[in-house]
């Protein structure tokens, strides 16, 4: 029988019991609500089994006349995406390929793919993510007993949250996994349930190009600031804007000035939730770290040939000073911590497509918190997930500070997690002073260099070019930017909150575009020197607390408008607004302390 003949044979079958396509899921629950995916049906994701070669995967699908136009490996063992040519117009159509498929001895498991946005895709994997009402939780094993009989818990302290657990689903198919994970997500002791997603496609990132040949004019000192031997420093227009690349002086981070206050604390963790870093590259400031795909050996560094990303994000924050060696960092003394949980996929030239699993997001912050890592980055995307959420709020309360990159795509809507309340989304800002037309939103936090980005790359044959850095962009850059800033303030101040922290960033960054915030600058371009000086009560920016500060908060109290970021350091209170308590407040404390002109 061929394949077209068992398809043709589904189809007669839906005729008889349309109640089939009804019963089969296209959505999974967030947050309390559904959120619906498009199946794709010209692709499956399948896992064979760990004995059989991959050279007879074509032999085992020609079995049944299932015709492959490409299958790729997705960096996971025995995990494969399909993309095929057969007559699979509906989700019926997919569930009965599926369901002939696993039929085979060869055959472990296959979930259907659903896109998600474009270039991207999310397939379901055997594993169900699940946490109970806290009323429950002594008696977690029992419910869980009694909920999913046939489940397997595979991990009971699932991302060190109170509840949590991981089961392991005993269907083959992706259908049947998805509609038991919403199934437990709408019983009342369920805190919330959901596949432990596999998810797979690219990122879009700015061209990066090779760093060209060291010009004249080079580094030289000015005044008292720190001006590093680093070769590379002249290009970062990012630290100090000269007019490189036909820039505005002075649109920068203003790190030069930042650092005769501090290179940053080496008891300041930055966790890079990205491919792998570097660990032995001569110029980064990084610790050994974990790999939290299927390479439980690695310490957090690239794998594959094309795991390149993060050794260039670690670059932006960690890049060592005055070693007469590359270029520099941001918060240059504190200690990246490498946590792999995107698997690039392999290809000639490498690209932006990588793999991911919810899973490992939630396992990897978890780890960065028992690390004691104190600001965390993410510069890609995630598919939405209560136990990313969960694990994101948890680690925030429990003193860790989060960035994420806002998005590349112009649109009015910032990519996940960045859009959560307890990430910071960072939009990327040109050596002019013009925002990069990005993602933008209310979500956004601040803006920071993301174009013409001197940064990090793997040494030798592993990097992109030979010399071992290179010119980079996008929100991928000006996230570890902002990240980097919170590292330099926590080295400052470290019993500071993450709030605290994030207050103090906010309120010093430099307002552009609209006046206040605004969708795409957020509250305004990062200034690290702004941010290490930040004191409450300076309203205008002057580094002085004085009665211009009080004049300056009552004009915006009783003549209304845009409030920019600075003015609201007069927020005393910190109830995010500047009322009538702040502004006698301040006037008290000029007053108590000499300060009126």
């Amino acid at each position: 029988m061929s394949y077209r003949t068992i398809i043709t044979i589904a189809a007669l079958y839906v005729l008889v019991s349309s109640a089939a396509v009804a019963e089969l899921p296209t959505h999974f629950i967030y947050r309390g609500e559904p959120l619906y995916l498009d199946l794709d049906p010209t692709q499956l994701m399948i896992r064979y089994q760990p004995d059989l070669d991959s050279a007879d995967h074509q032999a085992v699908l020609n079995g049944v006349g299932f015709t492959v136009i490409e299958e790729w490996a997705t960096g996971s063992p025995g995990w494969y995406v399909l993309t095929h040519d057969n007559a699979l117009n509906n989700a019926t159509d997919v569930d009965f390929s599926i369901n002939e498929l696993t039929a085979l001895a060869e055959i472990e498991y296959v979930s259907p793919v659903f896109s998600r946005s474009e270039n991207n895709w999310v397939a379901i994997s055997p594993d169900i993510l699940i946490s109970l009402k806290p009323e429950y939780f002594d008696q977690a094993e029992a419910v869980l007993s009694e909920l999913a009989p046939q489940m397997q818990i595979t991990d009971s302290n699932f991302g060190n949250m109170p509840g949590a657990f991981v089961l392991r689903s005993g269907s083959h198919n992706g259908f049947e996994v998805l509609d038991q994970a919403n199934e437990l997500a709408g019983d009342n002791r369920v805190k919330w349930a959901e596949p432990d997603m596999i998810c797979f496609g690219e990122i879009a990132e700015p061209e990066t190009v090779d760093i060209p040949e060291l010009l004249d004019g080079q580094n030289s000192a000015a005044n008292s600031r720190l001006i590093p031997n680093d070769p590379l420093f002249y290009l970062q227009w990012s630290h100090l804007n000269t007019g490189q690349f036909g820039g505005v002086p002075g649109i920068d981070t203003d790190a030069d000035l930042t650092w005769d206050i501090t290179t940053g604390s080496p008891d300041i963790k930055i966790l890079v939730l990205d491919d792998g870093v570097q660990l032995d590259h001569p110029d980064l400031n990084v610790l050994p770290g974990a790999d939290f795909t299927y390479n439980w050996g690695n310490l957090g560094g690239p794998v594959n040939k094309c795991d390149n990303h993060g050794t260039s994000v670690a670059g932006n924050i960690t890049a060592i000073i005055n070693n007469e060696t590359g270029c520099v960092g941001i918060a240059p003394d504190c200690k990246v911590l490498p946590a792999r949980i995107f698997i690039r996929r392999i290809q000639n030239p490498c690209t932006m497509w990588h793999t991911q699993r919810t899973s490992w997001s939630v396992n990897a912050l978890a780890w960065g918190q028992e690390q004691g890592a104190r600001v965390s980055n993410l510069s890609s995307s995630l598919l939405e997930s209560d136990a990313i959420y969960e694990q994101f709020l948890q680690t925030y309360n429990n003193g860790m500070v989060h960035f994420a990159s806002a998005g590349n795509q112009a649109g009015a809507s910032i990519i996940y997690p960045a859009s959560l309340e307890v990430v910071n989304a960072v939009s990327m800002l040109k050596y002019d002073g013009v925002m990069y037309p990005g993602c933008h939103g209310p979500e956004m936090a601040v803006c920071a260099p993301g174009v013409h980005i001197v940064t990090t790359d793997r040494t030798g044959a592993d990097g992109s070019n030979e010399t071992d850095y290179k010119y980079s962009g996008g929100t991928s850059h000006s996230s570890p930017y902002a990240a980097g800033v919170a590292a330099l303030i926590l080295s400052a101040e470290p019993s500071l909150t993450p709030a605290e922290v994030e207050r103090r960033l906010l309120y010093s960054a430099v307002d552009y575009g609209e006046p206040g915030f605004d969708e795409y600058y957020g509250h305004g371009v990062v200034n690290a020197y702004r941010a290490l000086r930040f004191t409450y009560g300076d309203c205008n920016g002057d580094f002085e607390v004085d009665s211009s500060d009080v004049k300056g908060l009552f004009d915006y109290y009783f003549y209304p408008g845009a409030i920019p970021a600075q003015v609201m350091a007069g927020d005393l209170n910190t109830n995010g607004q500047i009322d009538l308590a702040d502004i006698l407040a301040l006037a008290y404390l000029v007053n108590l302390g000499g300060g009126a002109d």
